[in-house]
């Protein structure tokens, strides 16, 4: 599966994919944006139901440093950095079951989740030019918004009040090739 245009456009504002679909197709999607160069990560909606669960979930799903520090600022960082996972094209953070997150805890951390998102994406997609070895061109950064169909309009109403949305739809998967 190729990856949808979209997710190799540079943005400066972060607007979520929202992606419904079935396991599979997600399986196969990000299977997909991995062969075509994207770093892929995906996080459980189920396990980020309150802030310590999602600080571990995005901890173990993007592996960060021994040394993240649990807290808002921290996830910032690590996110803005990325420099573990190996070079890519760009970065995709698909959050799974994303109707779940944060739905045990109260508005303000889904706000502040959204606020460190929005920063990382404008730090993703501003160059870094200082004539340093680590500058770079601005880099693709997308959150994917992986629900099952029955669940869109209850993501919907999660996250559309927050930030916009941009329908990401299921594409049909390539048929699976056959050996002789």
């Amino acid at each position: 599966m190729k990856p949808s245009p979209i997710l190799l456009r540079t943005e400066s504002t972060f607007r979520p994919l929202l992606r419904p679909g079935d396991e599979r197709s997600h399986a196969l999607a990000q299977r997909g944006w991995s062969e075509a160069g994207l770093a892929v990560r995906a996080v459980r909606g189920r396990k980020c139901r309150t802030r310590q669960g999602l600080f571990d979930e995005f901890s173990a799903a993007l592996q960060f440093p021994w040394y993240f520090g649990e807290n808002w600022d921290a996830l910032g960082d690590c996110l803005a950095d990325l420099d573990w996972i190996p070079q890519q094209t760009g970065h995709v953070l698909m959050i799974k079951e994303p109707e779940l997150v944060l739905g045990q805890d109260d508005e303000a951390q889904f706000d502040v989740l959204l606020d460190v998102l929005r920063m990382v994406t404008v730090e993703w997609g501003t160059p870094v030019e200082l004539g340093e070895w680590w500058d770079r061109p601005p880099v693709p950064f997308h959150v994917v918004l992986a629900c099952l169909p029955h669940h869109t309009q209850e993501t919907r109403d999660r996250w559309e009040k927050h930030a916009e949305l941009i329908l990401l739809p299921d594409m049909p998967a390539a048929a699976p090739e056959r050996h002789a």
